[in-house]
């Protein structure tokens, strides 16, 4: 099973956070968490929602490689794990929020697009390629 990302949280000490690569209504990635023990390969049974803050924002653990594979999972080609801070007017967000509204897509991926030139999303991931 591909995923987007996995977290170790201080919070739940017996559990992982994935984020999966399909998005929920909100437009957002789904996040999810399921027990270690025992360790087996997972589906979407073992899931249950994730209602805490984003791990990222939380400064979690990421998941190594190895230890993704126990569980059967796989991780994206490379994560999007840096972020950007950008001032801009209170206008200028609104015309790129509708600009991206009009699109169809999200603000982030809009200007991913803006900044890139014509994107990709590799496989349903948040990976933008240059075409």
């Amino acid at each position: 099973m591909r995923i987007s990302g996995a977290w170790s949280i201080e919070q739940l000490p017996d559990q992982y956070v994935l984020e999966l690569l399909e998005r929920g209504e909100d437009g957002k990635r789904r996040l999810v968490k399921f027990r270690l023990s025992p360790c087996r390969q997972i589906t979407e049974a073992d899931f249950t929602a994730y209602r805490g803050y984003h791990p990222r924002k939380m400064k979690a653990l990421p998941l190594p490689e190895y230890m993704l594979k126990l569980y059967g999972l796989e991780g994206a080609d490379e994560p999007l794990d840096e972020t950007l801070h950008l001032r801009v007017s209170v206008q200028d967000k609104r015309r790129l929020e509708e600009e991206a509204r009009a699109r169809g897509e999200t603000l982030t991926d809009y200007l991913r697009y803006r900044v890139f030139g014509r994107t990709e999303l590799d496989e349903g991931g948040d990976n933008a390629k240059i075409v």
